[in-house]
């Protein structure tokens, strides 16, 4: 029998955190990458490649570190980790994969209602009966009065 015990909401929302704080610092670095890629050109708004190229960053970061530690640093810095669930011991790099891949389908799901729905929401907005709205100003949203 295990004695270690599942990791609670709070500990996993701040690992996350430190994570996403990780993986900006981490886009920041590879745009930089990018740009000296490019001869110092921009890259526009929904190339592909940039794209691909930022996902990929991304994805690196969460599969590898899972695969070969089984925690990311703010996993390490919140003490949570990741283990197989059948033997306890590290997970394989398929397992890695597939819980980066659902990660994100499923945060993805969330966001799908919107194409079929005639006020554009969410399953989030639909579940906390809240609207998401387009701003024409910064004044609209109530700052500067």
């Amino acid at each position: 029998m295990n004695s270690d015990s599942d990791a609670g909401i709070g500990r996993r929302l701040g690992a996350l955190l430190y994570d996403l704080l990780i993986v900006g610092a981490l886009l920041i670095a590879a745009g930089a990458i990018a740009l000296f890629a490019t001869n110092g050109e921009a890259v526009a708004a929904g190339t592909v490649w940039f794209q691909l190229y930022i996902g990929a960053v991304i994805a690196l970061y969460f599969v590898w570190f899972w695969w070969k530690r089984g925690q990311t640093l703010g996993m390490v810095a919140w003490r949570i980790a990741i283990r197989d669930g059948r033997s306890s011991g590290s997970i394989s790099l398929g397992q890695a994969v597939t819980r980066f891949v659902s990660s994100v389908l499923l945060f993805v799901i969330g966001f799908l209602p919107i194409v079929f729905d005639s006020r554009n929401r969410s399953w989030y907005d639909r579940i906390s009966g809240t609207r998401t709205i387009a701003l024409v100003h910064l004044a609209d949203a109530g700052y500067g009065e």
